[in-house]
């Protein structure tokens, strides 16, 4: 498997993407925030009112694991052609620019 580096570039963001939901679960329960980031991929598929429907929070999380996949994939390509010196600083950049395109 390790191989297989498709398979390890979405094994990366899935992690990652748990690390993520692992910060902001506290913040939503506590308040800080109105909107984990499965109700906000899932609000690219259903109307507000719904959010909180199982049926698109199922939407949601499929949504964002598997953009997180997807760009897990893209940032070992990355890595790879470009060397894997300044991984993090490469990883940040990558968020940041998606932040921003998204």
């Amino acid at each position: 498997m390790r191989q297989d580096s498709i398979v390890m570039g979405a094994l990366a963001g899935t992690v990652g993407n748990l690390v993520k939901e692992f910060v902001v679960c506290p913040m939503y329960f506590l308040g800080w925030i109105h909107y984990p980031f499965v109700h906000l991929a899932a609000s690219f598929f259903v109307k507000r009112s719904t959010i909180r429907n199982p049926l698109s929070l199922a939407k949601g999380f499929l949504t964002d694991y598997s953009v997180a996949a997807i760009l897990g994939i893209f940032l070992l390509y990355v890595l790879t052609y470009t060397g894997k010196d300044h991984a993090v600083f490469k990883g940040m950049l990558l968020g940041l620019f998606v932040h921003i395109v998204i």
